[in-house]
């Protein structure tokens, strides 16, 4: 006797991480990846190199959190189950220093989707998003000597230098 079983799965892809940096490699298994012409992180298009047909690596761009896609040249959209995020990082800041109320020039990649922005022990900030490279905020009542931290869907950032609060 001879048996078979017919599954009709649909073309699907997973993602092997669901949360990087912008330029991180994320592994991508799936189907029908000999076919596919371009892969996008929430709609922001993303440079891919196709491994085999079941595997590919795609590079994150600068974008926001959400499901990335494959489009197959066949007309097919393949999308991730799950939200990929985009994880957020403080390149610099400045000035260093200063006394509250010092509005600090804070640089960085994925800050679109800021949610908050800290000094020292956490003390929120008012803030501004000026791009997805630039943030304005302005230093607290309360703000300490520390790290600067933003908070984002995609995650926490927190600066590798501390702002110095001046009196």
């Amino acid at each position: 006797m001879f048996f078979s079983l017919d599954a009709t799965l649909k073309p699907f892809i997973t993602l092997q991480l669901f949360y990087g940096k912008v330029d991180a490699a994320i592994p991508i298994l799936g189907q029908g990846f000999n076919k596919a012409f371009a892969v996008d992180f929430n709609g922001t298009n993303a440079p891919f190199t196709t491994i085999s047909d079941n595997y590919m690596i795609a590079y994150v761009p600068y974008a926001t959190s959400g499901h990335v896609h494959v489009a197959e040249l066949n007309g097919a959209i393949l999308t991730s189950l799950q939200n990929f995020l985009v994880t957020p990082q403080i390149l610099s800041f400045d000035p260093p220093s200063g006394p509250v109320g010092t509005q600090v020039t804070i640089e960085g990649r994925s800050l679109q989707q800021t949610q908050g922005v800290g000094f020292g022990d956490r003390i929120p900030a008012q803030f501004t998003v000026q791009s997805d490279t630039l943030i304005h905020a302005t230093v607290p009542v309360g703000a300490k000597t520390g790290p600067i931290g933003i908070q984002t869907k995609g995650g926490l950032a927190i600066s590798s230098s501390k702002f110095t609060v001046t009196k």
